[in-house]
């Protein structure tokens, strides 16, 4: 058995065509030896399988890091769109302090390793978070939470 690493390299895969081409011209040799008559094909056979999968694998990586790319890009505008609504939303809900409450909690969105859980119970108990810093703080309507 042959280490996947080792069969994904290109020198692998170049010494393995080599030897394809060598047997190719000694076939007779292999099959007088004991080997099936299309032992050569079936090598080229499984170069290729192999080949294939790498690409593939190749693919899926580009595929991956291009999604990952386009889901920071979302979020950033998600950001943005989300501190134009608050600007505009927060001085309307002033009046109106249960709405306003309910609008910070659920403006928060949550960052990587973050469940919403977590950020809508520090919201409920008047806490926000500096992002900037990583400390906690009083909620400005901390006053509003029924504890």
């Amino acid at each position: 058995m042959i280490p996947a690493a080792a069969l994904l390299s290109r020198d692998f895969m170049t010494r393995a065509s080599v030897l394809a081409d060598a047997a190719e011209n000694h076939e007779d040799a292999f099959i007088n030896h004991g080997m099936q008559a299309n032992f050569v094909e079936q090598l080229r056979a499984a170069l290729e399988q192999i080949r294939a999968a790498s690409d593939a694998r190749n693919r899926h990586k580009v595929q991956q890091v291009l999604a990952t790319v386009g889901l920071d890009a979302a979020e950033k505008s998600a950001r943005k769109l989300m501190r134009v609504m608050d600007a505009v939303l927060t001085p309307i809900l002033r009046k109106n302090p249960a709405l306003l409450a309910d609008w910070v909690a659920s403006k928060r969105i949550a960052r990587a390793g973050e469940t919403l859980g977590s950020a809508w119970a520090a919201a409920a108990l008047g806490r926000t978070c500096n992002h900037r810093s990583g400390q906690w703080a009083r909620s400005p309507l901390s006053h509003l939470s029924t504890r």
